[in-house]
């Protein structure tokens, strides 16, 4: 009974916060899982998680009441399925693969209902999202006796879109979630192809400003 009254005050105070605005330095971190799917044409290779697991640090400022900027800092790992082939086309498959990725870009949030219009409303301190940068991916295919290396070092320029709302649980906190989807593209040197990595998740988000 203790638990549930707990469960419907937070849910109370979520749904009645007041509506503050980030106005000066912020720092936030965010905790969420999704869907990733890697994969590259030549060899044909992919990994497929359901459970990609993102973990990101948020340090910035607000330059107004609609924009913040921030730089971000995010660890994603996966545990997933991969299917492929060889050079000589040989299928290969595992479901014991894993991806790691480290991801470093600067990115603005956009809150475009802060005006008094949008006040105590549903949409007040919502926001969208980009976030611009560099990752390293590092990859395992989990295959016995693969023809090379089992794993794989990925240098890539990723992007990441987000859409949510925050719901300020006090003058200076705020909770929030939102819906993500990364984008992250690799090099790769002579006939290889290299891998492109597309995530889409669900995050929960606490900051402090």
């Amino acid at each position: 009974m203790r638990k549930q009254l707990f469960l419907i005050l937070s849910i109370s105070g979520l749904a009645f916060a007041k509506p503050y605005t980030h106005d000066g330095f912020f720092l936030g971190a965010k905790l969420g899982a999704g869907y990733l799917n890697m994969q590259r044409s030549y060899p044909t290779e992919e990994i497929e998680s359901f459970l990609a697991r993102d973990y990101t640090l948020k340090i910035g400022g607000a330059v107004s009441r609609f924009v913040t900027l921030y730089g971000s800092f995010s660890f994603l790992c996966a545990d997933g399925n991969y299917e492929g082939e060889t050079w000589k086309n040989e299928n290969i498959a595992s479901d014991n693969a894993s991806a790691t990725t480290g991801f470093l870009g600067f990115g603005a949030n956009v809150y475009p209902f802060e005006g008094d219009a949008f006040r105590n409303k549903f949409l007040n301190n919502a926001f969208v999202g980009m976030t611009f940068g560099y990752g390293i991916s590092d990859i395992a295919r989990g295959v016995d006796n693969f023809e090379g290396s089992d794993r794989a070092s990925l240098f890539a320029i990723a992007y990441r879109f987000e859409m949510g709302k925050e719901w300020w649980v006090a003058p200076n906190w705020s909770l929030g979630v939102d819906f993500s989807y990364t984008a992250i593209g690799s090099f790769a040197l002579g006939e290889e192809k290299g891998f492109t990595s597309n995530v889409l998740q669900l995050r929960f988000s606490i900051s402090f400003t």
